[in-house]
């Protein structure tokens, strides 16, 4: 009743937590161990359990406690941001200018990014297959999103994209293009590096400011090479801004500290003045300062070299036991379902109706997410025989129903 004219009648309604919050009361009941929940986005072992880094978490546990109860600067601890520096582009940073911030988590670098460098009702132009919240996120900064087929032929739709980016570059004052590579959620789809310089190429070709942002959350589930698509945004003009929002959520598994770097990448060091104000402000004006702890953890990892060494030895493995998970489902699901898969947490399934055949698979105690396009499956959140189980039973469901690709 007293809300403003314009969110009266709102109801938050993630069907992400809606879903796990009915698999994990399924589970608790009694068969409850024939539960299959792939509906979070986070990594779990074999009993279920979350996965987080030994190294990691040796870390978190000696940090000082003092130093991670005060309030951390406004543009973040510099050895916080070189240390996301370091983990995010390793070998493969641009031969350009680059400025980092600290956001409270990716999210907001995606919302801070949106309401400074587009206009109230701008479309954001993304991939038909994208993670939900990128919606939600446009709404409530009062902009819009706009798509391009990501998977038309087995990748993107070059002819499509180009024609959208040549039309809104006439229609708003930027261009703003939100790509997510590699580990794409939720199909799983990394660019090839050939992709990627043909999409460096179309941003060069825009006779418009164009804001290329790389929401990069699952690069460290994708093998290391993967990230030579980094080295490619030194061939950037000077049309464009590059944005490059690096997470340890994911990739240390610390999702509830809620810390990641924004990184803008230019020739010039003006447009990178001009961001580091501009995220300052959204920073103080939103949320106040990033926690500390984060940002001191990743500091800390950076400066202990035998730490980064276990680090990367035991994320090797669980990008390795991901592997697995995804050839045992791909193994066993059909291949008229298949879609293109290469790393990362998640799988998608093509077909109508999404939210009704997700209601028939709880029928079965398999709990996944519907799309609009069609079915996200959490590889991160099963095992792989859970996995083979989930491809079966959609492989019924589209006999039954008569889905395919």
């Amino acid at each position: 009743m007293f809300s403003a004219q314009s969110k009266k009648g709102l109801v938050f309604n993630d069907i992400i937590f809606i879903n796990n919050a009915q698999a994990r009361e399924r589970a608790a009941q009694p068969g409850g161990e024939k539960v299959i929940n792939a509906t979070i986005g986070a990594l779990l072992d074999e009993r279920g359990k979350l996965v987080t880094f030994p190294s990691v978490d040796e870390i978190h546990r000696n940090l000082d406690i003092a130093a991670q109860s005060s309030y951390a600067p406004m543009g973040g601890y510099p050895s916080f941001l070189k240390a996301a520096e370091h983990f995010c582009f390793e070998e493969f940073r641009p031969e350009r200018h680059i400025e980092g911030v600290v956001m409270s988590g990716g999210l907001a670098g995606i919302h801070h990014a949106l309401v400074n460098y587009t206009e109230p009702g701008d479309f954001i132009l993304t991939t038909d297959w994208h993670w939900g919240p990128y919606d939600g996120i446009a709404k409530e900064a009062g902009r819009k999103v706009k798509t391009f087929p990501l998977l038309s032929q087995g990748g993107p739709d070059w002819e499509v994209l180009e024609q959208t980016m040549k039309e809104l570059a006439c229609e708003q004052s930027t261009l703003f293009l939100l790509i997510n590579t590699p580990a794409h959620n939720p199909t799983g789809y990394s660019m090839t590096h050939k992709e990627m310089e043909y999409l460096i190429d179309l941003c060069n070709e825009i006779a418009h400011p164009v804001i290329l942002f790389l929401d990069v959350a699952y690069i460290e589930y994708a093998p290391r090479e993967k990230k030579r698509l980094f080295s490619l945004l030194s061939r950037l003009k000077t049309n464009t801004l590059a944005l490059v929002d690096y997470s340890i959520s994911k990739g240390f598994a610390k999702y509830g500290l809620r810390t990641a770097a924004l990184f803008a990448i230019h020739q010039s060091r003006e447009p990178l003045d001009e961001f580091r104000h501009m995220m300052l402000l959204s920073n103080r004006g939103i949320h106040g300062s990033v926690s500390s702890t984060g940002q001191l953890l990743l500091a800390a990892l950076y400066e202990d070299k035998s730490m980064i060494r276990k680090y990367r030895e035991e994320i090797g493995n669980w990008r390795r036991v991901l592997k697995e998970r995804g050839c045992a489902f791909f193994h066993e699901l059909k291949p008229s379902l298949a879609m293109p898969h290469d790393d990362g947490f998640f799988a998608a399934v093509q077909c109508d109706d999404a939210a009704g055949h997700c209601e028939t698979l709880k029928e079965e105690n398999i709990f996944l997410i519907p799309l609009n396009k069609g079915l996200r499956v959490a590889l991160c959140s099963m095992t792989a025989e859970q996995a083979r189980t989930t491809a079966r039973a959609l492989n019924r469901l589209s006999e039954k129903f008569h889905f395919a690709l």
